[in-house]
């Protein structure tokens, strides 16, 4: 149905930090799978992995890919504007750049990395050292499961 993937950045301003990046086909658009994987994958990225900061962007039009970052818990940090002249329709309104801190996990009402709706497999892979591994059994788990 898709992927979610989680790049490591190094460290940026004094924090290590993550992009995080996602695509799912259109037929799964729509179900909460994306929201869900992001979740899934900043709770990793802080408690596993041990990252400051996770970061995602998208281009300005792209709305519903807002919408998920932002259902995910990060938040609309900064716009920028491409130097050269844009190849896709919309990427002259800019890109959109969201973070969210390991700091300001706590600080959520919603306790995203305590009751949100992340589904853990059976199957072992959580063990794995590969994020991919875990993903994509978590996602397709989660397909199963609806």
């Amino acid at each position: 149905i898709g992927w979610v993937s989680l790049f490591d950045d190094g460290g940026v301003d004094g924090l290590r930090s993550a992009e995080i990046g996602y695509r799912l086909m259109r037929a799964a658009g729509g179900k909460g799978y994306a929201t869900e994987g992001l979740r899934a994958l900043i709770e990793a990225a802080f408690n596993t992995f041990g990252f400051d900061r996770v970061r995602a962007e998208t281009m300005t039009v792209n709305q519903a890919s807002r919408r998920v970052m932002e259902k995910a818990g990060l938040r609309h940090i900064k716009t920028v504007f491409p130097t050269r002249a844009p190849q896709i329709p919309g990427a002259d309104q800019g890109e959109v750049i969201y973070e969210i801190r390991k700091a300001e996990m706590s600080r959520m009402s919603h306790g995203l990395l305590k009751s949100g709706p992340i589904r853990h497999c059976d199957c072992g892979a959580i063990n794995r050292s590969s994020l991919n591994d875990y993903y994509l059994c978590s996602l397709k788990h989660i397909q199963d499961k609806h």
